[in-house]
């Protein structure tokens, strides 16, 4: 018998503002969640995720929307063209991520941390890239990575958590994560029960 915890996460991205690319060019964030359990990486299940635009005249640069890759457990923000040092873009889109993970002996002490890449593309406007692209994310390369840390799960978090990544890449995804634990509970172990010999009787 297992004692499992069960946790909701909201990753709610407000916008981007580049401060200082070095390349012009198609960018956006692929994002994880994660806990270590017997020092293996245990991922969150992405599965939905809401838009809001109340400003469609602010989201024009938007050249790809945001999607959920289930093979790797990533949510990936829309695509968007950056040109100019300052340029912000409102985003506003959220994408709710589950997890489990072992309860106990102590649930309080759980951490999960939340990774992202900022990804980029050298293609331009011109280029054939477009949201019916069978495979429009093969186009782009990680660039710089950001990581941090979520604790406090059974208190609940509603945090502010800017992603920003190096100076060689200095950029801000204007980020609010939120985590709440929905559940806890019991899950029986199946029974391993001896294997019968179910071959028929041969005949006298």
């Amino acid at each position: 018998m297992s004692f499992k915890g069960i946790v909701e996460f909201a990753v709610h991205i407000e916008g981007f503002r580049n401060i200082d690319l070095y390349n012009q060019g198609l960018y956006n964030a692929r994002i994880n969640i994660y806990h270590e359990e017997n020092g293996e990486k245990r991922y969150a299940h992405p599965y939905h995720i809401r838009e809001h635009y109340p400003n469609q005249k602010k989201n024009k640069k938007a050249l790809i929307t945001p999607k959920i890759i289930d093979a790797t457990s990533e949510y990936v923000t829309r695509t968007i063209l950056v040109r100019y040092i300052e340029e912000e873009s409102d985003f506003n889109e959220v994408c709710h991520f589950r997890s489990e993970f072992e309860a106990y002996p102590e649930f309080n002490d759980i951490v999960f941390y939340m990774e992202a890449e900022l990804m980029y593309s050298d293609m331009n406007m011109s280029s054939p890239l477009s949201a019916d692209d069978n495979n429009p994310y093969g186009y782009f390369k990680s660039i710089a990575k950001f990581k941090a840390k979520i604790s406090n799960i059974s208190k609940g978090v509603h945090e502010y958590v800017p992603i920003i990544f190096d100076n060689l890449h200095y950029c801000v995804f204007q980020t609010n994560v939120h985590a709440v634990l929905m559940d806890l509970k019991f899950r029986n172990t199946p029974l391993e029960l001896p294997k019968e010999n179910t071959q028929p009787n041969e005949p006298q």
